[in-house]
């Protein structure tokens, strides 16, 4: 799999999850087999390797990360930002992203969102991306934000990134790397 054919803008991984999750369904992937995950932890500060945004061998600290995983055998991850490639075996891209011996403020936790929930849940309206003047962080992507069903202007990204409690009304589940090693 390249990008060739689908959305993807720097910095907007949310929104890059959101249309490669749409994009795969309407290719017949089964909505079974397909979730977010989005990554964060309580000090929204994680680290990961391999990612574009860094320099090639370090580690980039992100608030949070949205990537795919696509749990039909053998199980896969789809993330644009990894240098490593867009889809890997499961495995192989959390064991080259999260090695052992993390610190503990920088491990991450993963909330898993079915594809259709996320789908029907999701929803930005690019806040979270602009300075307190209005002018963006990074450039925003050509498109229209994501809203689902909602009305647009709705931003639901603060539940999907929330680690406190346990909300049923939350998506999704929220794992631990750990976890998601023994589901995969």
């Amino acid at each position: 799999m390249d990008l060739s054919g689908y959305r993807y803008q720097p910095y907007y991984c949310e929104e890059n999850a959101y249309f490669f999750c749409r994009d795969l369904l309407d290719r017949g992937e089964d909505p079974e087999m397909l979730s977010a995950l989005f990554i964060t932890n309580q000090n929204r500060c994680c680290l990961l390797n391999h990612q574009k945004a860094a320099p090639p061998g370090a580690p980039v600290l992100w608030d949070y990360h949205v990537i795919l995983l696509q749990s039909h055998p053998p199980a896969s991850i789809v993330d644009p930002d990894c240098r490593l490639g867009l889809t890997l075996p499961a495995m192989t891209y959390l064991n080259a992203t999260f090695p052992v011996g993390i610190p503990l403020s920088l491990r991450p936790l993963f909330r898993v969102v079915p594809a259709m929930e996320f789908m029907e849940t999701f929803a930005s309206d690019r806040r979270h991306m602009r300075y307190p003047d209005g002018s963006w962080h990074q450039p925003p992507p050509p498109w229209q934000p994501p809203h689902g069903p909602h009305p647009p202007g709705t931003h639901t990204l603060p539940l999907f990134l929330r680690t406190a409690g346990d909300d049923p009304t939350l998506p999704g589940e929220l794992i631990t790397l750990e976890q998601l090693r023994r589901r995969v």
